[in-house]
Parts: C-alpha cells; structure tokens; sequence
C-alpha cells in the first residue's frame, strides 16, 4: 500500500471577502492551481490514502474551507487531514487583517463539512498511522494518556502531526537549513516532553509541515521527517516547494517528486523535476 503525504497547501478561496488578506497573502491567494496539479500527481502515482500534514487553508472562513473541498474533490482515493495552526487562524475584523488562533470555530467548521481533524487512528496494512493534533505547538493534556492507548509495539508505527518535535536533533536539523529561525512555534514547545515520555522507542516515523522546507533527524531509532509544502507559492517560497511524497506500508521508504511550476501571469507551466528517491526509513 502507498500513502500520499503532502503539507501546508495554505488555500485560499479567490473570491475571499477579507480584501486585506488577499493583498498581504497573494502568494497563496495565488497559489491555489498548483494545487490541481498536487491531486493530479497523486491521482497518477494511484496512491491509496492521502495524509494532509496540517495548514489546509490558509486561514480558516467557511469559505476557504468550501474551496478546499471543491478542490479536494478531485482526489480519487481517501484523504485525511491533521489540523495545522492556520486551520485555526480566524479572522478578526471585516478586513481579515489580523487573525487570532480559536480551535472551537476551527473544529466545528470542519465538522460542520464532515471533515474529522480529532486525533484518531489509521490502520493500513500492517502499520498504524497515529493523527495527532500539534497546532498550536503543543498536544492537548490528555494526549499522552491517549498516544499509550493507541501506540502499538507489534507494528509499525508513524505519527502525523503538524508541528515537528520539540528535541535537540530536530531543533539542529532545523538550524542547518535556516540558523536564525525562532523555533518558539516552529517544534512542539509546549510538549517538549513529548518524546522522551511517551513516544521514544514505541514510534518508527514523524511526519510533519509547518516549516515549509524539508529536513529529516534521527532521534535514537526513530526519524522525524518535515515535509516541503506541497503548493508552489509564485514569485517567493523555496526550491523545494511542490513537493509530494508517497510512503511505501511493506518497508516505511518514501519517494519524492515535484510538481509543475506555474506562472499565474502568464497561465504557463513549467515541465515537472524529479528530484529523486531518498533514503528511506
């Protein structure tokens, strides 16, 4: 079995009413066609389930969330989304120049679409696949209650989870690629924890977004993996963007490929890059 796994598509509906946000985020108001061509590889490479690493939307409005939908429609297989802190982004005035972080609109809007961002469990194949809700750069009280009752030592375990892990590894491979980077919300620091009591040995791999580049650190036996986002962002973001990966159940490895580029102003793609296989886990 092969699971599709992407992070921080960041949509925004193109008719959005919050003027303010659509100026001050076009790169992802305009993003949104590369992300046609995000389900379009994913509907090609016939994987069996997707795994949306968080940041749905790019703030979350019924309206965003309607247009994720519309898009996400397009996948021909199950999809599954772990929530990220901008699926909790509401905003805060007629303008939506501001935003504030509220979990409850956040949660009942998506259920509201039957969409389920709780933390919960996949089984596919012989591997648990462990969703667990980081958003806001830490876990809920009763998370590591919960992660014993479901982490399962006779298989294969992964945790999908916005935030990366707030451990040394981490925290280095983050800096390798960006030195200054203020890692107050950019690993799990209200759960720093997290690993050492419940997660270590029992977990085979973490995958996460939030930081919109890729990285990957060893922590003992287990890999943390931090995926680029999935969107190409025009005029701005990272080489790497327009990223997928496809994890393979039989051995945990995982294959990368890049989308199209494309060039809102000129309505041009670019011809895809591969950009290999990496090591697997």
């Amino acid at each position: 079995m092969h699971v599709g796994l992407i992070a921080d598509p960041h949509l925004i509906n193109p008719n959005d009413s919050y003027e303010s946000r659509l100026e001050t985020r076009q790169h992802f108001a305009e993003a949104w066609p590369s992300f046609r061509t995000v389900i379009e590889e994913l509907n090609a490479a016939a994987v069996d389930h997707v795994i949306i690493l968080g940041d749905l939307v790019d703030y979350y409005t019924d309206a965003n969330r309607d247009f994720a939908l519309s898009l996400l429609e397009d996948l021909e297989m199950p999809w599954h989304l772990t929530p990220g802190n901008h699926d909790y982004a509401v905003p805060t005035d007629e303008s939506g120049s501001d935003t504030e972080h509220d979990q409850e609109a956040g949660r009942c809007g998506y259920a509201a679409s039957n969409v389920e961002i709780s933390d919960r469990v996949l089984d596919l194949d012989d591997v648990r696949f462990i969703l667990l809700d980081s958003a806001l750069s830490a876990v809920a009280d009763d998370a590591r209650s919960w992660l014993d009752s479901v982490l399962d030592n006779d298989r294969a375990c992964v945790l999908c989870t916005h935030v990366p892990l707030d451990v040394d590894p981490v925290v280095e491979a983050i800096h390798a690629v960006e030195p200054d980077r203020n890692l107050e919300k950019y690993v799990q620091r209200g759960s720093p924890e997290l690993y050492e009591t419940t997660l270590a040995g029992r977990v085979d791999l973490v995958c996460s977004g939030h930081l919109h580049f890729p990285a990957r650190a060893t922590i003992d036996e287990t890999v943390q993996l931090i995926r680029p986002k999935c969107i190409r962002t025009p005029h701005t973001g990272y080489e790497t963007d327009g990223t997928i990966a496809t994890l393979d159940t039989a051995d945990l490895s995982w294959t990368e490929r890049q989308i199209p580029s494309h060039d809102p102003s000129d309505g041009t793609t670019c011809p895809p890059e591969s950009i290999g296989e990496p090591e697997g886990a």
